[in-house]
């Protein structure tokens, strides 16, 4: 059976309050990974406490919560290697023109590939005002990435020093229950 986490010793692991943990449930930026049933107390998994610490350290960084989540579904990537989450902003081409094959309008092309924009965004875009991307790379791929002339600002999460941190509160939460 996976071990499993109340919503307080999940909320101290990860560096953020009870209310903001059950805020961020309900607004479905974080969840649980297996749904409660019905009058039953929310369960959280360690890898669920790594996502909601990932999520924190980026409203610390001064990411909006609803901007982030996406980026903390899967910290994960590398269980056998260390792995830093890294948001960047850059410009993109918006694709005026269609060519046979090509995507609906509504796309930007990105030096990852194809990405998707809000359906009714307008069809315009502003170079001074780049949309975020992520990755999750190891360590030695940031000097690579820092000379990219097309990534302009960066924020940058060590997810093995999150990861540490979350075991290591969630085993002194044990211990004190």
């Amino acid at each position: 059976m996976i071990k499993s986490y109340s919503t307080r010793q999940a909320a101290t692991a990860a560096d953020v309050t009870r209310l903001q943990l059950d805020q961020w449930v309900s607004r479905g930026y974080v969840a649980p990974s297996h749904k409660p049933e019905p009058g039953k107390a929310r369960r959280y998994t360690v890898v669920d406490v790594i996502e909601i610490a990932t999520l924190a350290e980026l409203v610390r960084l001064g990411i909006p919560p609803s901007t982030a989540a996406s980026w903390v579904k899967s910290p994960l990537l590398f269980t056998d290697d260390q792995a830093v989450l890294v948001v960047w902003q850059g410009p993109h081409e918006l694709l005026l023109e269609r060519n046979p094959g090509d995507p609906p309008l509504q796309t930007l092309r990105t030096p990852g590939g194809w990405t998707r924009i809000n359906p009714g965004a307008p069809t315009f875009y502003d170079p001074d005002q780049p949309i975020y991307q992520s990755d999750i790379v190891r360590p030695d791929e940031l000097p690579e990435m820092l000379r990219d002339p097309d990534k302009r600002s960066f924020v940058a999460v060590n997810l093995d020093h999150v990861e540490q941190r979350v075991k290591v509160a969630l085993a002194k939460n044990e211990s004190t229950d």
